[in-house]
């Protein structure tokens, strides 16, 4: 009601009031005495001033009214923008279940329009079944409960249902509404948790999947805080202490290990988290008398501001395979004591030519200079008496005819050419059967097993020495040793093996390339320097490598040779001295057709302890 309106209607009633009164006064008298004319007067006076009067003095409260009233509309509408602007579903029920209001959200969340809502039982809308399908008893709804035992009921799980059929699990809480002391019905928020459900569901699966998978690891696997102390462990590690993962939570290493042991665990950890590093260590340990090693694994755990909230832990047994790595390493020193025989048993013909061959010319200018030795002796003889006879003072002719006779017959001018040339040539031979001892006794030199540093042109030129058997009919070496190559420390029998084969396999993909043709190749050894490194290549002009296979050529007992001609341990003994024993490199560069290229790389300064010879 506006202001016009009001104060017509208390004109109207004032109107009626006086009129009532003067219709009673000229009922009781005429009107035309003084006395009443006076009385009239004053009533229409007060006709025409009282409505004004009632307007003036109702004024205030009209507009107290009136701001009370738009207070009212701006509450009302700011609780309606809250409503309908909320993320949940907010409703309110009267006692008999009935909803009285109910947000945009909830109603488009059950698929309803507000206004199809309002006055209906809520319960028979949208809550009417639980998730089985089977049937939802008013009597047990927790909405109806708050307005009968005016409590508030928190709820999780249930399910309200949409008008298409479909249902959602909710979360929802409700609060009794009081008016005056007394319950009137009740207000609901919900909110569909279906989503919220199934990442938990993901969640619980993925937890379950990841301790089955962890307590069945053959690992032993830990996690402790900043203190040390367990958070949690997988079913091995616990079994190993003989109790169960449970019951190491909240213990310590002082609780399950000797002290000793402890505080060496607690100081990796200690040690870990400090560094914020990851930290592998192998240790051993005694386990009903038998020494076991354990490789363990230790990582530092962060959260997302970077502080260190404990570490994780996994270890595993590696005694099984320690003994299997010593057993390994027995075996390829056996490998290559077999493959040294192997390369011995290639040169041993060869070396025995290359000695033999000096030996003989020796041998046959020995017998020689024996047998000119002898006819020397008869000329000496026949000198020696004419000598004496020259002493006495006459020289009978026939003693000269002698001498000369003897001369000739031992043909005096060839001995005299012939006997220093070949006294030459067994120097010669002598010489260059010293060099092969030499380089024979060089390139098996049994080492210290330790580095030594070694003038590596040297030591491949002994190699080459040794091995001019296997290449001398094949190929031209060619050598382009840099000068000023620095000692690089190396096992000195490993590299000149590494040499060995290297040239042996040169010379043979040579004589593969060649077949039956009897030409001559080119095996190229050239060494430089490249900073910290050493640079060693040998090329050969064989084949060369398939692309296909140069990348399995080190792998061990692989090889192309034909069953019967190679055990495929060359080049992956070679690959183990170079990379393993002396922290360089191998590679290998080839064109089918062109020949291949082995490039050794060794480091100049050493890694470890060095011999000086």
């Amino acid at each position: 009601m506006n202001n016009t309106q009001l104060v017509l209607r208390i004109a109207i009633i004032v109107f009626l009031v006086e009129g009532i009164i003067m219709l009673g006064l000229s009922v009781l008298g005429p009107i035309s005495s003084p006395g009443l004319e006076a009385t009239i007067d004053a009533f229409v006076l007060v006709l025409i001033v009282s409505p004004i009067m009632s307007y003036w003095v109702t004024k205030p409260y009209i507009k107290a009214r009136d701001h009370a009233e738009q207070d009212l509309t701006r509450i009302a509408q700011q609780n309606a923008l809250l409503l309908n602007t909320a993320g949940e579903g907010i409703f309110g029920v009267d006692r008999q279940g009935c909803t009285t209001f109910i947000n945009a959200t909830a109603a488009g969340m059950i698929g309803h329009k507000p206004k199809d809502l309002i006055g209906r039982v809520q319960h028979e809308i949208f809550h009417h079944t639980k998730r089985d399908g089977s049937p939802y008893p008013v009597e047990e709804c927790p909405i109806c409960a708050t307005y009968r035992d005016g409590k508030v009921h928190r709820v999780e799980g249930e399910f309200f249902w949409r008008k298409d059929g479909t249902g959602f699990q909710v979360e929802f809480v409700s609060t009794p509404i009081r008016e005056e002391g007394k319950i009137t019905g009740a207000v609901v928020t919900f909110k569909d948790i279906t989503e919220r459900k199934h990442l938990e569901d993901d969640l619980r699966k993925s937890r379950n999947t990841y301790r089955t998978l962890v307590d069945n690891l053959p690992q032993r696997i830990f996690n402790k805080d900043t203190n040390s102390v367990y958070i949690s462990c997988n079913r091995q590690y616990a079994a190993d202490l003989g109790i169960t993962p449970q019951a190491l939570v909240g213990k310590t290493d002082y609780d399950v290990h000797p002290a000793e042991l402890a505080e060496s665990f607690r100081a990796d950890d200690k040690s870990v988290m400090e560094s914020g590093e990851i930290r592998e260590l192998q240790e051993s340990y005694i386990k009903d008398g038998e020494e076991r090693f354990i490789n363990t694994v230790k990582t530092p755990l962060e959260d997302e501001k970077g502080n260190s909230t404990g570490i994780l832990g996994i270890f595993w047994d590696i005694t099984e395979q320690k003994a299997a790595e010593q057993e390994r390493q027995s075996m390829e020193v056996q490998l290559r004591h077999a493959q040294k025989l192997e390369a011995v048993g290639q040169l041993a013909a060869g070396i025995a030519h290359e000695i033999n061959t000096p030996t003989q010319f020796v041998s046959d200018n020995t017998r020689f200079l024996q047998d000119a030795f002898a006819d020397y002796g008869r000329l000496f003889a026949a000198y020696e008496r004419l000598t004496d006879a020259a002493t006495g003072g006459s020289v009978p002719e026939v003693l000269v005819d002698e001498a000369k006779r003897v001369a000739e017959e031992i043909d005096i001018d060839y001995l005299k050419e012939e006997i220093p040339r070949a006294v030459e040539q067994s120097v010669e031979g002598l010489g260059r059967i010293a060099r092969i001892v030499q380089a024979m006794k060089e390139f098996s030199h049994p080492g210290t097993g330790e580095k030594t540093p070694t003038d590596l042109n040297r030591a491949i030129e002994t190699t080459i020495d040794v091995s001019r058997s296997e290449w001398k009919y094949s190929a031209e070496l060619i050598t382009e040793l840099a000068p000023e190559l620095p000692q690089v420390p190396v096992l000195p029998g490993e590299f000149n093996q590494v040499m060995l084969n290297l040239i042996v396999n040169a010379a043979h993909a040579i004589d593969d390339a060649m077949g039956e043709s009897g030409g001559m190749g080119e095996i190229r050894i050239a060494t430089q320097q490249e900073g910290e490194w050493v640079e060693i290549r040998v090329s050969d002009t064989g084949k060369g490598i398939p692309e296909a296979i140069q990348k399995r050529i080190f792998e061990p007992f692989f090889t192309t040779k034909e069953v019967g001609k190679g055990s495929g341990q060359g080049l992956a003994i070679t690959w183990s001295v170079i990379v393993d024993k002396h922290g360089g490199a191998i590679d290998v560069e080839s064109e089918e057709g062109k020949g291949a290229t082995f490039i050794i790389r060794l480091p100049v300064k050493p890694k470890g302890k060095l011999h000086h010879e």
